[in-house]
């Protein structure tokens, strides 16, 4: 098992520091966490994924179709339709 350091206890707050919101105005994210009032609801991120997710489903759908069945069948006759056999 290994050995574990503590350290102080970390103190959360539940309110966007004002020093970060000033510096967020002029940097990214990219170095420190994102304030509350940057971030989105549950309820839209679950819709960008649902909306996501239902896209994909019909890629991955006709991709499968198309694997499974065939695409337009070219015949060498005179009929140019695909559903003639030759």
């Amino acid at each position: 098992m290994a050995d574990t350091v503590s350290g102080p206890a970390l103190q959360v707050s539940y309110e966007d520091d004002p020093r970060v919101v000033a510096d967020a105005a002029v940097d990214d994210y990219a170095m420190h966490v994102v304030p509350e009032t940057g971030r989105v609801s549950r309820g839209k991120l679950m819709m960008a994924f649902w909306g996501v997710m239902s896209a994909m489903f019909y890629v991955v759908t006709g991709a499968a179709v198309a694997a499974a069945v065939g695409t337009k069948r070219r015949s060498s006759g005179s009929c140019s339709r695909w559903w003639c056999t030759g």
